[in-house]
C-alpha cells in the first residue's frame, strides 16, 4: 500500500512540474507575440527614395542611376526597381538607412523611360516610388573598315558631300537641374538650319543635319535666359545637354496708397511695383472682401496704377497685391489695410496718426474713438 501511494505521489508531483513549466512556455510565448505586435505598431515606413541619374543615355549602353531611401526608425531596407520597360527587379539585400546605392540596367529600344524605386524595411513596411525620367537613343553606326572611332560617311568623290543625315539630341535644364520646357535648339549649316523645341521633360531631338567635315553652331534659347551656342562636330546620334541661366528677375512687393478709412463705397487705391529687369509687370489685387482682379496690366515697371473698388458695408479688410512682369516672374504680397465706418474722418495729416501707424492696435483705438 505504501509502495502504491509513493507511485501516485510522485505521479502528481510530475504532472504539477510538467503543467508549472507547460504555463510558463505558453506565457513566455505570448509575452513574445505582444513584444512583436507592438514593435510593428511603432513601425513607419521608408521614404519614397531619391533617385538620381543621368537625363540621357544610348541603346546598349548601361543606364546607371543610384537610390537612397532614409527610414525614419533608421532600421535596414531593401530596394524594387521597375525599370518602365517591363521588367521589376526582385527585392535587393538589405542596405544600412540612407546608404546611397548603384543600380544598373540595358535597354533595347529608345524612347522616353520613368524609372521609379520604393524601399521596405527589416519589418516588411513598404514606402512609396521615387522617379527618375530620361531619354534612351539609338547607338551610333560605326564603320566596319578603318579606326573605329569612324561613323559611316558616304563621301561623294568630287565634292565631299555626305549622304547620310545627322542629328543632335539631348536635354535643357537650368542651373538648378530643372528642365526647362519651350527652348529653341537650332543647328545652323550651309546658310540654313534646322531646330526643335523642348519638351516638358526638357528632351529636344533636331533632325536632318548633313554629315560634313565642318562644325556645326548649335544655339538653345528662350526668354528670360541666356542664350547658350556651341560648336558641334554632328554624326549620326549626336547628342549634347544645355544649360541655360536665367537673367530673368521677379518684379518687387507693390507699393499702395489709398485711403485707409472710408464710407461704404467706391474708392481709388494705387498700386507700384518696380521691375529689376524694367519688364513691363501686371497685377493681381485681393480685396479683402472675397473678391479680386486677377492681373491687370501689363504696365510700364514702376508706373502708379489706379483702380477702384467698392465696398458696400461696413468692414474692416486687409488688400493684397503682387506683381508679376511679361516673362511670368511673380513677386512678393503687399499688404494695406482699409476700415470702412461710418465716419470717414480720419487725421491723416496729423503727426500722431503717422506715429501710430508703427502700432496697428494703438491705431485701432483711435479710429474707433473717433467713429
Amino acid at each position: 500500500m505504501k509502495k502504491i501511494m509513493s507511485i501516485l505521489t510522485i505521479l502528481v508531483v510530475g504532472i504539477l512540474v510538467l503543467s508549472g513549466f507547460g504555463v510558463a512556455a505558453i506565457t513566455s510565448n505570448k509575452a513574445t507575440t505582444v513584444t512583436n505586435n507592438l514593435a510593428t505598431m511603432d513601425n513607419h515606413p521608408p521614404d519614397a527614395p531619391k533617385v538620381t541619374g543621368p537625363y540621357f543615355t544610348k541603346v546598349g549602353i548601361p543606364y546607371e542611376c543610384t537610390i537612397r531611401a532614409i527610414d525614419p526608425d533608421g532600421d535596414n531596407v531593401s530596394y524594387q526597381i521597375d525599370w518602365a520597360d517591363g521588367d521589376i527587379s526582385e527585392w535587393t539585400v538589405w542596405y544600412p538607412s540612407g546608404e546611397e546605392i548603384t543600380q544598373s540596367h540595358y535597354y533595347s529600344e529608345q524612347g522616353h523611360f520613368s524609372i521609379k524605386a520604393r524601399a521596405k524595411d527589416i519589418h516588411g513596411a513598404i514606402g512609396d516610388w521615387g522617379y527618375i525620367t530620361f531619354g534612351v537613343s539609338k547607338t551610333s553606326q560605326q564603320s566596319t573598315t578603318g579606326s573605329s572611332s569612324q561613323n559611316v560617311m558616304n563621301v561623294a568623290p568630287s565634292s565631299r558631300t555626305i549622304i547620310n543625315d545627322g542629328s543632335l539630341s539631348g536635354y535643357v535644364n537650368d542651373t538648378s537641374g530643372n528642365p526647362i520646357e519651350g527652348a529653341l535648339v537650332r543647328v545652323y549649316f550651309h546658310e540654313t538650319y534646322e531646330e526643335d523645341y523642348s519638351d516638358c521633360t526638357g528632351y529636344y531631338h533636331v533632325t536632318n543635319i548633313p554629315i560634313c567635315y565642318c562644325l556645326k553652331n548649335a544655339t538653345c534659347s528662350k526668354e528670360g535666359y541666356k542664350t547658350e551656342w556651341v560648336l558641334l562636330g554632328i554624326v549620326e546620334d549626336t547628342t549634347h545637354d544645355f544649360i541655360l541661366t536665367s537673367i530673368n528677375n521677379p518684379p518687387d512687393a507693390p507699393e499702395i496708397e489709398g485711403p485707409t478709412v472710408v464710407k461704404p463705397g467706391t474708392y481709388d487705391w494705387t498700386f507700384k511695383a518696380i521691375d529689376p529687369d524694367g519688364d513691363d509687370v501686371s497685377y493681381e489685387i485681393d480685396w479683402g472682401d472675397g473678391t479680386s482682379d486677377k492681373w491687370i496690366g501689363p504696365y510700364p515697371s514702376g508706373e502708379p496704377v489706379t483702380v477702384s473698388h467698392t465696398y458696400p458695408e461696413y468692414c474692416e479688410v486687409t488688400i493684397l497685391a503682387r506683381a508679376k512682369d511679361i516673362y511670368g516672374a511673380i513677386g512678393n504680397w503687399s499688404t494695406f489695410i482699409v476700415r470702412v465706418s461710418q465716419s470717414s474722418q480720419q487725421p491723416t495729416n496729423s503727426l500722431l496718426f503717422r506715429f501710430l501707424e508703427q502700432f496697428p492696435i494703438l491705431q485701432k483705438m483711435l479710429l474707433y474713438l473717433i467713429e
